[in-house]
């Protein structure tokens, strides 16, 4: 297959990481009845990009499903299910962007989509849809910009200094590892900011500009800089 189709290695990190939430915001659009969501930053190599595995649980119990969306290490801009398939994000460009999701969705294990109206969105599924559009509209800007969650998986858990801003303080326990629930909770504060050689920002101190946080559990939003925090209309 062509090179151009299956590796991203070469593409800013703005780009990639917009294609990657672009994907995850509509299957959550179509499945958030069904399923609870959550994307969590994973970082198992040397790579800053890393990758997000949105885990979809069914609410009416049952077995999770996971797609991972590598930004980065061997194949970036891909997407990975757990018993192999994958395939490429730039899929979204074709002429029928819907058909990507379709293929990911069905990899994934999860029923066919009947192609009906999407259901109405809950404040936690707009703040997604709020983060993607943000991310898009800054893929021609000449500034790298990424996201980072408040939790990072890495060799050990990595909790960011600004969650405290929207959440109780967590800390890691002395093993560095942090407690599940805690784990999903700060999974679901995300930050998009300027991110200079692609890299994550874990503290406050770290932002050049504005930043914008949104919170997949509440749709609750924010503007931050090193100053201070400004609170957003839903």
């Amino acid at each position: 297959m062509d090179r151009f189709l299956t590796d991203l290695g070469d593409f800013r990190v703005t780009f990639v990481s917009a294609l990657a939430w672009r994907a995850m915001t509509e299957i959550v659009r179509r499945r958030h009845i069904a399923f609870d969501f959550v994307p969590l930053q994973v970082h198992p190599g040397v790579s800053p990009r890393g990758l997000i595995e949105l885990r979809l649980r069914p609410r009416g119990g049952g077995r999770e499903l996971r797609v991972d969306f590598h930004l980065g290490g061997p194949q970036p801009g891909s997407w990975h299910v757990p018993g192999g398939n994958h395939g490429s994000l730039l899929d979204l460009l074709r002429e029928e962007p819907a058909a990507a999701i379709d293929a990911i969705e069905r990899a994934a294990g999860l029923p066919a989509w009947p192609g009906h109206r999407l259901p109405p969105s809950t404040p936690g599924v707009r703040a997604m849809r709020r983060l993607a559009a943000e991310l898009e509209r800054r893929v021609f800007e000449p500034r790298q910009w990424r996201t980072t969650a408040a939790f990072i998986g890495w060799q050990e858990d990595i909790v960011c200094d600004w969650h405290r801003y929207f959440v109780a303080p967590v800390r890691s326990d002395a093993h560095g590892s942090v407690r599940p629930e805690e784990r999903e909770r700060l999974s679901r504060l995300v930050m998009l900011h300027e991110a200079p050689g692609g890299n994550w920002v874990t503290s406050r101190e770290e932002l050049r500009g504005e930043a914008l946080v949104v919170d997949l559990s509440t749709g609750l939003a924010a503007r931050m800089t090193r100053s201070g925090i400004v609170p957003l209309k839903p």
